[in-house]
């Protein structure tokens, strides 16, 4: 269900009008997903071997920084200040 989210959301973000650099992370997230999808089918088919799980854990965390990452540019570009510091004044 969380694969389904976030390529959900990367795919929106392409769509919609989402900043460059927002839009550059929610797709490395699309990325990671599939990636961590793989390596959880990996540590289980080698019965838990230690590299397959350690590159499993490397790459959540790793996920969920750059949806945090994510999450807080695009909180960030909503704010009332960012609007304020966009408005040019003659």
């Amino acid at each position: 269900m969380v694969t389904f989210v976030v390529i959900t959301i990367a795919v929106w973000a392409r769509r919609a009008r989402v900043p460059v650099f927002t839009r550059g992370w929610l797709e490395a997230a699309a990325f990671l997903v599939v990636a961590q999808v793989g390596l959880g089918v990996a540590s289980v088919t080698t019965a838990l071997s230690v590299a397959p799980v350690s590159a499993h854990t490397l790459v959540a965390a790793t996920l969920l920084a750059t949806l945090v990452r994510a999450g807080t540019l695009a909180h960030m570009a909503r704010s009332p200040r960012a609007e304020a510091a966009s408005v040019v004044t003659v």
